[in-house]
């Protein structure tokens, strides 16, 4: 109706045509954009903008969950932090221990050599000693068979 009225009006007065020309274009070309909006379903737009907010809805839940497990992980991550220092000390004064138990090994040694050396001394004694007491019986009984004989026979 109004492209009717514009060219009713060029043709009434064609002075005008010229300068009427580009604006009735791109009034045309507006007209035809304004169709085109006239023809979007709103009805779907609306619903893709609910299934937007709904979206976002969520995605800020997750985010703020996400922030929650965040921290959590930093709590334990301080945690783990200060556990693996005190495993780090642990550790030290295990190697400090194991120092002083190969010291210590080391003077068991030197006294096990020693108390050995002084074991086969005591071996070889007693040894020594059984030889002894076997001879010490041996001239008793001889020393008895010798008694025996002078009293019963040299009187």
């Amino acid at each position: 109706m109004l492209v009717a009225a514009i060219n009713k009006l060029i043709d009434d007065h064609p002075e005008f045509k010229e300068q009427l020309l580009p604006s009735v274009t791109h009034l045309g070309q507006a007209l035809a954009c304004a169709a085109t909006f006239a023809s979007i379903d709103f009805g779907a737009i609306e619903s893709r903008l609910c299934a937007v907010e709904a979206a976002v809805a969520q995605l800020q839940l997750d985010v703020a969950q996400l922030k929650t497990d965040v921290a959590q992980l930093k709590a334990d991550v301080a945690q783990l932090k200060a556990d693996v220092a005190q495993l780090k000390a642990d550790v030290a004064q295990i190697k400090a221990d194991i120092s002083q138990l190969k010291i210590d090994m080391a003077l068991v040694k030197a006294t096990l050599t020693e108390h050995k050396e002084l074991f086969l001394t005591k071996e070889e004694f007693h040894k020594e000693m059984h030889k002894m007491t076997w001879r010490v019986y041996s001239w008793m009984a001889g020393l008895t068979a010798a008694v025996y004989f002078i009293a019963r026979y040299v009187h």
